[in-house]
């Protein structure tokens, strides 16, 4: 195989590792961002003289926020791009969750949480696009499994680590530190990729599916309707 092509084909499964990686920490963020809600609850009544029934209905307006960004991303990923609505709504995150952590006020909180709930919208709506295109049928259950499995574990984290800081007294917004982090990594991730939406990055992907049929074909002889038969029904590429 040429040398051109293979540093193009390690090149495309370098993006192809780091947009799988945002789109799996969307759902950690996601998790991240709901589920303190128990362990801040109290702690948030406490702050601003409120009931605990009053200070759980604040997070409504999360809820609320991820229904717009899910409505938003039905319009805007055309015209603007996955990468852009990613970075877009990466910006919008650390700005609610920072002003969560720094601005301890409950006129602007709802501001905050509908922020926050709109960048999981968009950030979870540009995950499952992309899973969906980079990801061949067979593989593509495996990793909506590993979303599930980030989501999952960041509930268990971020709920300790709340915990945690709150029980040392800490102010209950601190805990959304692990998400203002998991915020970032998505940031830097995204200004390093290139997205499905990309021309030049759908053709890079083509050229590597191309160069691993072609790899493939090389090293296994050709069986009629067998699997590595790109006729085949059971053949995915994987690129």
């Amino acid at each position: 195989m040429p040398e051109r092509l293979l540093m193009l084909f390690d090149t495309t499964l370098r993006n192809k590792i780091q947009i799988s990686l945002t789109s799996f920490l969307a759902y950690f963020l996601m998790s991240a961002v709901i589920s303190q809600m128990g362990v801040v609850t109290g702690p948030m009544a406490k702050e601003f003289s409120i009931g605990i029934g009053e200070a759980a209905a604040l997070f409504s307006y999360l809820t609320t926020g991820l229904l717009i960004g899910s409505i938003i991303a039905l319009f805007s990923f055309v015209p603007l791009g996955l990468r852009t609505n990613i970075i877009a709504a990466c910006m919008l995150m650390l700005a609610a969750l920072i002003g969560i952590w720094k601005v301890p006020t409950l006129t602007l909180l709802p501001a905050f949480f509908t922020a926050a709930g709109v960048s999981c919208g968009l950030l979870m709506s540009a995950a499952t696009v992309v899973i969906t295109w980079c990801y061949a049928e067979k593989h593509r259950a495996q990793m909506l499994l590993v979303t599930d499995s980030f989501y999952s574990s960041a509930g268990v984290v971020t709920g300790l680590f709340a915990g945690y800081v709150i029980g040392k007294g800490a102010y209950w917004g601190t805990s959304y530190l692990l998400a203002i982090g998991a915020t970032a990594l998505i940031f830097i991730l995204a200004l390093a990729s290139k997205y499905p939406a990309d021309v030049s990055a759908k053709a890079e992907i083509d050229v590597a599916i191309t160069i691993e049929k072609t790899a493939g074909k090389s090293r296994t002889p050709r069986r009629p309707n067998g699997p590595t038969d790109p006729g085949s029904e059971e053949y995915s590429p994987l690129y």
